[in-house]
């Protein structure tokens, strides 16, 4: 029997609420409406039946009553809100940062299978809402979970999937996100006073132009290799008569700020403009910050280009004729047909194949890689696990050309398998911000959806020669702000970590924290000397563990606040340190 339950909050902008079904905390996007609710319901069962409705983003907690006895927890099944929980020392502790979960097991109790490692390597996160320790384990997305703590009994229920049943032509797609995105606006999760992390890029300056006098921040790193991206921004900031803020950190703290951003959210899981992130939202606490990631994961991103062109040219590839040219033609033109058959053959293959084009372009470092450092059957596991917890959430539909299902199923493999948003607001949540996501709520997703995914990522055959990936953004903000260059190239926005690891700031850095054990000998000098993706991430997982899987002392996030209820069977009171608001 669990002897107390503890709630951690590290969110500041929860709110707690007592109702007849008990006391809620709750937390996320046009959280009025989720109050309303619960205020309404006059059971569990009211709850459960129309909370997903009302939620683009949120997550809910339950105490049934003072005792303790039932809690309840629920997230959307969008979103970057998280919940974590444990069971240490006869307790039961429930907690919206990972950090804060973690913090709470032993040190000596804290295991990593290779699950998760291959998970790390491939998406950076594990599958499903598993934390980084098996000792960890978290709310789904679209799960609604119950816990009898007197007996011990867990229940869990699926309450949301995303819609596809609306059908959106695609000349009418533009309009359709402007829609979404004005009505996002009109609830209390979008302030138009948050602070937009501004890149310069479509989506970002799209967003700019519904919070007009917002200030746009952004960050950089002062290498040669980033001054493009930062005179990028400045540039797209002058589109606009707004208040323009640029943080710059110098090169020689690269490896500082990683550590900084390890810290912050107590997780190996670090995309590659972490730094710059970190960077922008640790600067002041109390600030609501608004960030267009995500974008791509649900309109479509440059890499969409040459497999259009691969399926469009199908009936010619993987013959005789194209074998021939791929082996013998010149160079340039060789490579291109074997990339194009390539393609080809991929596009036949089941989405939950582990060669399949859903998975080429959906995982962070070559599956191969994975496959030299663990059972090559493990990582096929992770990757059709991967498969199914998208396709709870998301169902494809059959009749989907294979280009259509191929690149459906790749792209919410990037929304449900990455989480970038879920990270960065784990960041924020670490220096008492908050922060939303236009592109991570269900409207958003599901208006995506609804255009067909023949047409949803890339243009369609009538712009043969002239394909443009996510094009309904582009012209919306064409629409919007026409004197934005919506066709200007973009850099690549992340950093050389690859001279960083043999030149630059990290160059010493696996002397700092040496390669983890799940790295072979024979494959270590390649790591040490940035092998590709695969090196940040094994370099991410080496801080990770010296600094925070391995400390003895992990402290909670000093923005924390507990409350804490003691089970019956001890005590019947419940005790309160400090309010959840």
């Amino acid at each position: 029997m669990t002897g107390s339950f503890r709630l951690l909050v590290a969110d500041p902008a929860a709110r707690t609420l007592e109702t007849d079904t008990g006391t809620w905390v709750v937390a996320g996007i046009d959280v009025s409406s989720i109050e309303k609710v619960l205020r309404d319901a006059t059971s569990i069962a009211e709850v459960k039946r129309d909370l997903p409705s009302v939620t683009e983003d949120a997550i809910a907690v339950n105490v049934e009553n003072d005792s303790g006895r039932t809690v309840h927890a629920y997230r959307s099944v969008t979103g970057g809100h998280r919940l974590y929980w444990t069971e240490t020392n006869g307790e039961f502790v429930l907690a919206d940062h990972f950090r804060n979960a973690l913090a709470e097991v032993p040190v000596e109790a804290r295991t990593v299978s290779d699950e998760v490692i291959i998970d790390h390597l491939l998406f950076r996160a594990p599958v499903g809402a598993t934390g980084f320790v098996e000792e960890v384990d978290g709310v789904e997305q679209g799960e609604w979970r119950t816990w009898h703590l007197d007996s011990g009994e867990t229940t869990s229920e699926r309450v949301g999937t995303l819609s596809t049943q609306t059908e959106t032509p695609p000349s009418r797609a533009p309009a359709a996100i402007e829609s979404t995105y004005d009505d996002l606006m009109a609830t209390d999760g979008f302030d138009g006073d948050s602070i937009n992390l501004y890149s310069g890029g479509v989506d970002s300056t799209l967003t700019q132009t519904f919070f007009e006098d917002s200030t746009m921040l952004n960050a950089g790193v002062g290498s040669e290799e980033y001054a493009y991206e930062v005179e990028y921004a400045r540039e797209g900031a002058d589109h606009f008569d707004a208040p323009f803020e640029q943080e710059m950190i110098p090169e020689a703290a690269v490896l500082e700020h990683l550590e900084d951003s390890i810290d912050a959210t107590g997780s190996p899981s670090c995309p590659l403009q972490v730094l710059m992130v970190n960077e922008a939202l640790r600067q002041y606490s109390g600030r609501r910050y608004v960030m267009a990631v995500g974008a791509d994961s649900i309109f479509g991103n440059t890499p969409i280009k040459g497999p259009r062109y691969a399926d469009w040219a199908s009936p010619l590839l993987n013959t005789p004729i194209s074998r021939s040219l791929a082996r013998y033609g010149p160079g340039p033109v060789g490579g291109f047909v074997e990339w194009m058959d390539e393609l080809d053959a991929q596009f036949d293959r089941p989405v939950d194949d582990a060669d399949s084009y859903a998975h080429q372009y959906a995982t962070y470092s070559n599956p191969d890689y994975a496959k030299r450092l663990f059972d090559p059957s493990l990582v096929d596991e992770r990757l059709a696990a991967q498969t199914e917890y998208v396709t709870e959430r998301v169902p494809l539909d059959p009749s989907h050309s294979r280009f259509a299902r191929q690149t459906e199923c790749r792209h919410m493999n990037l929304v449900f398998g990455h989480r970038v948003g879920a990270r960065w607001r784990q960041l924020a949540m670490a220096y008492g911000n908050t922060l939303t996501n236009p592109f991570e709520t269900q409207s958003m997703i599901e208006t995506s959806l609804s255009v067909p995914a023949e047409r949803r990522f890339v243009s369609g055959p009538r712009h043969l020669y002239d394909v443009s990936a996510k094009h309904h953004l582009k012209q919306l903000l064409r629409e919007r702000l026409p004197a934005y260059p919506i066709e200007q190239p973009k850099g690549a926005g992340v950093l050389p970590y690859q001279r960083y690891l043999r030149s630059g700031p990290l160059s010493s850095a696996f002397e700092t924290y040496a390669p983890p054990s799940f790295v072979p000998s024979d494959e270590r000098e390649s790591i040490i000397e940035g092998s590709g993706r695969q090196s940040w991430n094994v370099l991410t997982y080496a801080i990770w563990r010296d600094r925070i899987l391995e400390n003895a002392d992990l402290p909670r996030l000093s923005t924390t606040e507990e409350r804490t209820w003691t089970v019956p069977g001890r005590s019947a009171s419940r005790s309160s340190s400090e309010s959840a608001t």
